[in-house]
């Protein structure tokens, strides 16, 4: 079994800079949670809250720390290497690895928050969505909307407080046209007034214009519940020198908590979920390395020979993890255990 410091970072992990890792319990097990700490601060208490915010019927469960494994190609296990931590520490967690375990410790499953696809950013959707009539405006605050709110905010961002009309734009904390992704919104009978709820001046307010490309990109966003303070998911630039570090809040200003805090929802969907190696590589990428340089999977001719160790495939990612498991599956197969191998012992290599 080979054990590794770190999941091997897929290109999403790299993106965001992720030093720790939370992985489910199943087999093989699935990378969860992903965040930079050096960016954002985590604790056990924090990832309870944040769980149930983006699933508010999440089981009950608690973080370990795990010692990541090797199972399989491209795919990981993982073994608890310390004891449960309290649900309700503030503690911060150091940078590393950890399991999502439920009240069954011993149990392998999926929690809630994986039930349900992760949205890319606002603004990639944007760029994707070539059906969408008029997609060039789409993420514009329409113009009715625009009157009010310049009459209550004067053309003032409402994180950084510049007030100035060549250095701000209107912008929706919530993109009306994306209100299907939203949960459903509070105090109304149908569902089909939602572009109504969404098409009000408590959803949307200036913002400084080098904030607005990052801001569409959920690239950071404001975590309403713990005081309002704005979190930087990625590296952004000088622009994140314009960020303070908690959003100053004044009666009669600004949007509506509700819009922000369903923007952050989005935001950790965006930037701290998923980002597994295998959104990388599926398996249909790695069974047809697997065929090319020659590995025998099931169903193959047996008679097919391993490319030489010269093929630069077996310099990538995937052909190392192949290679990595044809070795241990060499082991395996030659392993012979001694006569005095106690039944306690074996039992425990079972494990």
């Amino acid at each position: 079994m080979t054990t590794v410091s770190h999941p091997l970072l897929s290109t999403k992990s790299k993106l965001f800079q992720r030093d720790t890792f939370i992985f489910s319990t199943s087999l093989p097990a699935k990378l969860l949670f992903g965040v930079n700490q050096h960016q954002i601060p985590i604790s056990s208490a924090l990832v309870q809250r944040w769980a149930y915010l983006l699933a508010p019927h999440t089981e009950p469960f608690h973080l370990r720390p795990v010692t990541v494994h090797q199972f399989g190609i491209m795919a990981y296990g993982i073994m608890p290497n310390g004891p449960p931590i309290p649900e309700n520490s503030s503690e911060l967690l150091p940078p590393g690895n950890y399991g999502w375990y439920g009240a069954g410790s011993t149990a392998r499953f999926l929690p809630q928050i994986t039930t349900m696809p992760n949205p890319p950013s606002f603004a990639v959707m944007k760029k994707s969505w070539t059906w969408f009539p008029n997609q060039e405006i789409m993420l514009d605050v329409l113009s009715l909307v625009a009157e009010v709110v310049q009459q209550r905010d004067q053309h003032r961002c409402f994180i950084t407080g510049i007030a100035s009309h060549n250095d701000t734009d209107l912008v929706w904390m919530f993109p009306p046209c994306f209100a299907h992704l939203c949960r459903f919104p509070p105090l109304r009978d149908g569902y089909d007034d939602v572009p109504e709820f969404f098409e009000t001046a408590s959803n949307a307010a200036f913002l400084h214009k080098d904030l607005v490309p990052f801001f569409h990109d959920n690239a950071f966003s404001i975590d309403v519940d713990n005081d309002h303070r704005i979190l930087i998911f990625r590296d952004i630039g000088p622009a994140q020198k314009l960020l303070p570090s908690h959003l100053k809040v004044h009666p009669n200003e600004g949007p509506d908590d509700w819009y922000l805090r369903e923007h952050f929802r989005i935001s950790l969907k965006v930037c701290v979920l998923d980002g597994d190696i295998r959104e990388d590589y599926p398996s249909s990428v790695v069974l047809q390395m697997m065929d090319e340089l020659g590995v025998n999977s099931v169903g193959s001719d047996n008679t097919v020979e391993l490319a030489p160790m010269t093929d630069p495939r077996w310099q990538t990612v995937v052909g190392q993890s192949i290679w990595e498991n044809v070795l241990e599956t060499r082991m395996a197969a030659n392993y012979v255990p001694s006569d005095d191998l106690d039944e306690e012992e074996a039992d425990r290599l079972d494990r």
